[in-house]
């Protein structure tokens, strides 16, 4: 192998590195997911993949409502609270 195609041949693998690099930048910027919670944004590890609805009646949510209006929480910090604990 000559010296131009050693040359060659290494430049095409600092285009392969470079791209690859490229690559892994956007992937690591796409998965800084951030999550609104009671109008601060909180970076995450994970994202949040999963959705839990559950139905109530009218009175209930009105209630539930009345009660979070006092707490100063919206319903998915005060439902998240109730599944893996308030902080």
């Amino acid at each position: 192998m000559t010296i131009e195609q050693k040359l060659i041949e290494k430049k095409n693998e600092a285009e392969n590195l470079s791209a690859e690099i490229t690559q892994l930048e956007e992937i690591m910027e796409y998965n800084k997911d951030t999550v609104e919670t009671r109008g601060r944004k909180k970076l995450f590890n994970e994202p949040l993949t999963e959705r839990i609805t559950f139905l109530v009646t009218k009175k209930q949510n009105e209630k539930l409502n009345k009660v979070l209006e006092e707490q100063t929480l919206d319903k998915s910090s005060f439902i998240r609270g109730l599944i893996f604990g308030f902080s």
